[in-house]
């Protein structure tokens, strides 16, 4: 029998769209979803623009703003373990070591003024116990992975010297950094051209079937 590694029951996620008290309102983001993932298995979630699909992502993932309301008879189960119930440091733990996230777009989500090896070392100093040079040699091995040419010269450069393609790649690796079980990916292709769209595609396939 396959093992589950998410398992999304009757999810429920609400926002507050005004009012107080009894007559404070809520938007539906996310009504009633239901899923599980099985390891070694890539699950899409289809659906229009607004439907739900990022904000079922960001719910697995514990990075909703604090102001999300999620149902009482919802579950988010992480390899057993009920994500909805988790402590502090054990949340710590999961968001990049257990489970990470590629966001839609890599300018918005990248740190304009920092050098892209310190932003994927950032995730290994935290989750890892590699000294600054061990990790600034891996996120040299995680830009090799992703297919990014010249990667001891990369690391020292900023986002917007990079191309869509490699920023989006760069993302892929600060996802990999502390080698998750889970990665979900939002759109990860939306602001690339089809041929890049492509070929990034063609690599998270590479990487699912290929132990890190």
């Amino acid at each position: 029998m396959s093992e589950k590694i998410i398992k999304v029951e009757h999810l429920q996620q609400f926002f507050p769209a005004g009012g107080f008290g009894k007559n404070k309102k809520y938007v539906r983001a996310v009504d009633d979803v239901s899923f599980y993932i099985e390891k070694g298995e890539t699950l899409g979630l289809v659906g229009e623009s607004g439907c739900g699909k990022t904000v079922t992502s960001k719910a697995i993932l514990q990075i909703l703003p604090s102001t999300a309301v999620v149902k009482k008879d919802s579950s988010i189960n992480y390899c057993g373990e009920e994500v909805l119930t988790m402590n502090r440091e054990r949340m710590k733990q999961y968001k990049g070591s257990d489970v990470a996230m590629i966001f839609q777009d890599p300018m918005t989500s990248l740190n304009p003024t920092m050098k892209i090896g310190k932003q994927i070392m950032e995730s290994i100093l935290l989750h890892t116990k590699m000294s600054k040079e061990e990790a600034k040699q891996e996120a040299i091995r995680l830009l090799k992975t992703v297919n990014i040419p010249n990667a001891e010269e990369r690391v020292n450069q900023f986002p917007h010297e990079l191309s869509g393609g490699m920023r989006q790649r760069v993302m892929i690796a600060i996802a990999l950094a502390c080698n998750p079980k889970v990665i979900l990916a939002d759109e990860p292709t939306t602001a690339l051209d089809v041929t890049i769209q492509a070929q990034i595609l063609d690599l998270l396939r590479e990487l699912r079937d290929v132990k890190i």
